[in-house]
């Protein structure tokens, strides 16, 4: 550990999620779920851009060619976002638009350039989300389903072990993942965290290969071994609801971390005012490029 956790942007989110670094640019950006928009951060000037948007964002991927795409409450977008503050929305395709109380959460491209991104209800009904594949092509597919709230991707070097949680069953776990096709085979369990402080939500996995994993509940997050799931450090962070994290910096050593307000209390804030908001921290190790969606 080589710093302590700063706050880099006081947005008071109510819902901040699927931070994805821009190594193009420079800067990070990431959702604001429940308050429809999308942020942006430069780290070198300290500026941020709020976009708004018709509907919650869930998660957002860079495109190999510029821009990026959207798994929003509404279906899976093309977006820009421009320099003066507005976005473009052109719509791929909405594999649950006969299921209006549900929307997309967290998603991120595998190691060829698919999208991933899964699905939960609007009143965390049991069961009733999806993991799906957006292909190079546009189409769409389903890789899991019974799902509750989908949450952290991330894949090992070869790209042939996907990790992935779903917060309510408390577990961080890894499927074998045929990367030539984009399917998810069989599961174990990389740790199970009914007994701790916290519940598993979004994830980065570092250039060692060990998990890192944001505990919404728990105060912090945590770097786990995915081998046998021992955990290797906690890192406090001041608000309770941690959501997901990314390493960014120019030398990928910088791990970004995002938070929520939601479910929080008059006195839960007065306790965490900077709850809500951005904030960084220098682990000691790096991490990998976000790998970007190589459809048109």
């Amino acid at each position: 550990m080589t710093d302590k956790v700063e706050l880099v942007h006081d947005e008071k989110a109510m819902l901040g999620e699927g931070p994805i670094w821009d190594e193009r640019s420079n800067k990070l950006y990431w959702v604001n779920i429940l308050g429809n928009s999308i942020q942006s951060f430069d780290p070198r000037s300290g500026d941020t851009k709020k976009y708004e948007l018709d509907q919650y964002p869930g998660t957002l991927a860079l495109k190999k060619d510029g821009g990026f795409v959207l798994a929003a409450q509404h279906g899976f977008y093309h977006l820009e976002l421009n320099e003066d503050g507005t976005s473009s929305m052109d719509k791929i395709a909405d594999p649950e638009e006969h299921l209006p109380g549900n929307r997309f959460n967290d998603g991120k491209c595998d190691p060829r350039g698919r999208f991933l991104a899964g699905t939960l209800s609007l009143n965390e009904d049991k069961g009733a989300g999806s993991l799906y594949r957006l292909n190079l092509d546009g189409t769409v597919d389903v890789l899991m389903s019974d799902l509750t709230i989908s949450n952290g991707l991330a894949w090992s070097d070869d790209g042939t072990v996907f990790y992935f949680i779903d917060t309510p069953t408390m577990q961080v776990k890894a499927y074998s993942y045929n990367l030539d096709i984009g399917e998810v085979g069989e599961g174990r369990v990389v740790k199970d965290f009914t007994d701790e402080v916290g519940a598993p939500d979004g994830m980065t996995i570092d250039d060692d290969g060990m998990l890192w994993v944001a505990l919404y509940g728990g105060w912090g997050l945590v770097q786990i071994d995915p081998a046998d799931g021992k955990v290797l450090q906690k890192i406090d962070v001041p608000a309770s609801n941690v959501t997901c994290c990314v390493f960014g910096g120019e030398n990928l050593d910088e791990l970004y971390i995002t938070t929520a307000r939601q479910h929080l209390s008059d006195s839960d804030l007065k306790e965490q005012p900077q709850a809500g908001g951005l904030f960084r921290y220098r682990p000691g190790v790096k991490g990998r490029p976000s790998f970007r969606y190589a459809g048109e």
